[in-house]
């Protein structure tokens, strides 16, 4: 049964390879990752919506484009460098997008590891300490704004509802396990 799922989750240029080796491994985990998050995606956007958690849903829909434009890229070439490092920038970009515009919380802020985790994982060593760095820099300039006199859009001391506190560390778990 699973090489019946393999030949949709694996570029079809690794499907000849054997599939104890470790470049089908990796292979196989970055197609099952990219399924599970479009899965996700898809979940994510209505359940926000019941939520009124309205910019929520329009940041998952936007990003199940991105996720299935990798998809398909990755199923194309089968690079793993690039289709990490994309991973890693979806990953980067949806708690961007969902710490400014939607929550503006910084108990958030945390999550932003799943970016240089992911590229360690689906990419390469290289790939991670760069995006470790990205995610410094942004993390600088994110605490750094309001010393300027800027304030955040929607922002406000009060808390997350607890359904939006455990929609988005859900969202977030899945990220750092996937």
């Amino acid at each position: 049964m699973n090489l019946n799922i393999d030949k949709y989750i694996i570029p079809t240029k690794l499907l000849s390879i054997d599939n104890g080796t470790d470049e089908y491994r990796k292979a196989r985990l970055i197609g099952w990752t990219l399924l599970v998050v479009i899965l996700f995606m898809i979940i994510g956007i209505p359940i926000h919506w019941i939520l009124s958690n309205y910019m929520g849903s329009y940041i998952n829909a936007l990003m199940l484009i991105f996720s299935l434009i990798v998809y398909f890229f990755y199923k194309k070439k089968g690079n793993f460098v690039i289709t990490g490092n994309l991973i890693a920038t979806i990953a980067y970009l949806e708690f961007l997008c969902l710490i400014i515009l939607a929550f503006n919380s910084t108990s958030l802020v945390i999550w932003f590891i799943v970016s240089p985790i992911s590229a360690f994982l689906y990419a390469n060593k290289s790939s991670g300490v760069i995006w470790g760095g990205i995610t410094i820099i942004t993390l600088f300039i994110y605490f750094g704004i309001p010393f300027f006199g800027y304030s955040y859009p929607h922002s406000s001391l009060v808390q997350l509802s607890d359904s939006k506190t455990l929609l988005f560390n859900l969202n977030s778990i899945l990220f750092l396990f996937i």
